[in-house]
């Protein structure tokens, strides 16, 4: 039993250092051909700049997206779109022309935040549209973005904690960066407490809403810095 114990943890160990070399050769090829990333077909082909292919079974495509506003584009809206299609949205995150209609995430873009797009600044999005929508009901001046959540002169504070693993991760927050163990620890943190919110469960929601309240009140940055969060 050992000795088979010990040609399987053999065996994973030469398979790791193949995989590994493989990344390493096909990531410098990347980097030196500049992908174009068109890929062709049902056979997930990957043509390169300078005509070479690779093939994969699986392609994950991370390169960003185009906001889905299409549903929008029609003549009963006539929105206010930029280059990438974006919905044009005014500070109080009301669609331009369009003062009964609000967007908030990927779908809009806020000319005096311009923030980098994620779960954590579309929720804050949303919390601001949640508010205003209440307070047009009620006849009251809306609340501006990103004022009246972090308020005056300050912008969304900035945290992006990615997993490398198990017991490994970085953590971004601002401009302060964390590699290591406690950032593997901080995206358990942040899985758990996200997960347990959208549960409904108690404990959660309460930790959810002290840690974003420090962050808000501690880490939030002057309003010339750029600020989102990312979960990945």
């Amino acid at each position: 039993v050992k000795s088979q114990s010990a040609d399987v943890k053999g065996q994973r160990r030469v398979e790791h250092e193949e995989a590994k070399s493989e990344c390493e050769r096909v990531t410098y090829r990347l980097k030196r051909s500049r992908v174009p990333l068109r890929f062709q077909g049902s056979r997930w082909e990957c043509t390169l700049s300078d005509g070479s292919v690779i093939e994969a079974d699986l392609v994950y495509r991370c390169m960003g997206g185009s906001p889905r506003s299409e549903v929008l584009a029609g003549p009963a809206h006539a929105l206010s779109v930029d280059g990438r299609g974006a919905v044009v949205v005014t500070d109080t995150l009301q669609v331009k022309g369009h003062e009964r209609l609000f967007a908030a995430g990927d779908v809009m873009v806020h000319g005096k935040t311009s923030e980098v797009k994620s779960g954590w600044s579309a929720e804050q999005n949303g919390q601001l549209v949640a508010r205003n929508i209440q307070r047009m009901v009620e006849k009251k001046p809306l609340l501006t973005y990103p004022e009246g959540i972090v308020g005056d002169g300050k912008a969304i504070p900035s945290i992006c904690v990615v997993s490398l693993g198990k017991h490994d991760g970085v953590l971004v927050l601002n401009d302060f960066c964390l590699c290591g163990t406690i950032a593997a620890i901080a995206k358990w943190a942040v899985e758990w407490t996200l997960v347990g919110k959208a549960r409904g469960r108690p404990l959660a929601t309460a930790l959810m809403g002290m840690g974003e309240g420090a962050m808000k009140a501690f880490f939030s940055p002057r309003r010339t810095a750029r600020a989102a969060v990312t979960a990945i």
